[in-house]
């Protein structure tokens, strides 16, 4: 592990931001922390903390 990376300790939460009109959200599982906005979740591994992958909301169409 990188010497210069700090480990930080979250809880899950739910903030809707009335700046934006965004909901934005943190959870966790046992093997990954999820950083949600709005219906797009940010899959991060809980061992490494590297980002392993977004979720695609549900009649987004892909772009392929």
């Amino acid at each position: 592990m990188d010497s210069n990376v700090e480990l930080a300790r979250i809880k899950p939460f739910k903030y809707d931001d009335k700046l934006t009109g965004r909901k934005i959200a943190v959870q966790v599982s046992p093997y990954y922390s999820m950083l949600v906005v709005d219906d797009r979740v940010y899959y991060f591994n809980k061992e490494s903390g590297e980002l392993d992958g977004t979720s695609i909301p549900m009649g987004e169409k892909d772009n392929q």
